[in-house]
């Protein structure tokens, strides 16, 4: 997939740099004014909310959103629910990084960072408690943003040099500041060296480093901390991994490690196997997912989990009540199972509450599970047990 990258989970995200500058895109950089067409071109990111609606990065660095908008969390500028993508107005710039979170969408736009939709807790990070139907720039963040990770209602960004910053709520300590403090705009947070990745749940949060080391602090009670306890964390915690880390995911209480050797292991919460290790107690240490080849890619749901591999294959496992496994049932299913002709080979994979979603490596994306909110861009409202193309426009 190229470009697809991991502020909306763990790799690194580029964009070429005709796009960067903004010179040979439209009447506003990143408004696909004039640009040419995306057919045919991969998409640069994709985001699926732990709750209901999905962002993707564009060949142009544009933003497209589509499902529940209720607090203006797809960024057009309206609080209507859109069972099609619409692209988000006022971006100013390409963006190189995108994360969904529980009813707000933030992007690494030029020099800042810039969110949408709810903002009671201020996990926008403008200094206000007010939601914003489209962009503002998160104040007073110490540097210049690589990566951008929405939370339920926290945000955290990475910054060259790999400092981490974080705001908005933090009743259980997923700023991970060492207090309970609400944080309007962005506070830096002590970490041990450099990151090169920022993953954000429900009210979690995890880092990793260059090395592939893991720390993670916030909410615990079902162990998505992963340090053994459930006791919640208000400030970075190790997790114990066999082997270095290449890439981590989470949206709720489960988080997942894409490890060196392609094996995933996964913690948290895992009552309908979301965690992989055909169980369903909780687990408070990383666990294995068994019955999964080599991996390319992994996106931990708030009750399922997701994976592709090198061969751009997909599967998923876990809670299936919505389709969101995409295997044509409705069936829970503790390991993996794969998913049914997603239209292409799979590149990335994201899940979100109770929905899937790909980006296939020749462009467009397909998703399926829950519908009731548009969430899975298809035009319909109809819960899907297999894949549906997005309708985004050429």
């Amino acid at each position: 997939m190229g470009c697809v990258g991991d502020g909306w989970r763990p790799r690194a995200s580029r964009i070429d740099a005709a796009v960067e500058d903004g010179s040979e895109v439209g009447c506003e950089a990143g408004q696909g004014c004039g640009a040419p067409s995306c057919v045919g071109t991969a998409l640069r990111a994709l985001s699926a909310s732990p709750v209901a609606h999905t962002c993707a990065i564009r060949c142009d660095g544009g933003v497209w959103c589509w499902g529940s908008n209720e607090r203006g969390q797809l960024g057009d500028g309206t609080l209507t629910t859109q069972r099609s993508p619409v692209q988000v107005l006022g971006l100013g710039g390409p963006a190189t990084s995108l994360s969904t979170g529980y009813n707000h969408s933030c992007a690494v736009v030029g020099q800042g960072v810039r969110c949408w939709g709810e903002n009671t807790y201020g996990g926008l990070g403008d200094g206000t408690r007010t939601d914003r139907p489209t962009p503002v720039t998160a104040v007073g963040l110490g540097g210049v943003p690589v990566l951008v990770a929405a939370g339920g209602l926290h945000t955290c960004a990475l910054v060259e040099g790999g400092d981490l910053w974080c705001w908005g709520r933090n009743e259980h300590g997923g700023i991970g500041d060492g207090t309970l403090l609400d944080r309007l705009q962005p506070a830096r947070i002590e970490l041990e060296g450099p990151m090169v990745s920022v993953v954000a749940g429900q009210y979690h949060t995890c880092v990793r480093s260059e090395a592939g080391r893991v720390w993670c602090w916030g909410s615990n009670v079902f162990g998505a901390v992963g340090d053994g306890g459930t006791q919640d964390r208000v400030s970075p915690r190790p997790v114990t991994l066999p082997a270095p880390a290449l890439m981590l995911s989470t949206r709720s209480n489960t988080t997942c490690a894409l490890l060196e050797g392609g094996q995933v292991w996964c913690w948290g919460f895992n009552a309908e196997g979301g965690v992989g290790d055909r169980g369903r107690t909780n687990r408070h240490r990383p666990v294995r997912v068994l019955d999964l080849e080599a991996t390319a890619d992994v996106a931990a749901g708030e009750r399922h989990s997701c994976a592709v591999s090198g061969g751009g294959t997909a599967r998923c496992w876990g809670s299936n009540a919505r389709g969101q496994l995409g295997d044509g049932t409705q069936q829970n299913q503790p390991s993996p199972t794969e998913v049914l002709d997603p239209g292409g080979l799979a590149a990335v994979v994201v899940a979100g509450g109770a929905h899937s979603c790909v980006a296939l490596r020749d462009g467009g994306a397909r998703c399926w599970g829950a519908d009731d909110r548009g969430q899975l861009g298809d035009g319909g409202n109809e819960d899907q047990r297999a894949p549906v193309e997005v309708r985004l426009p050429p």
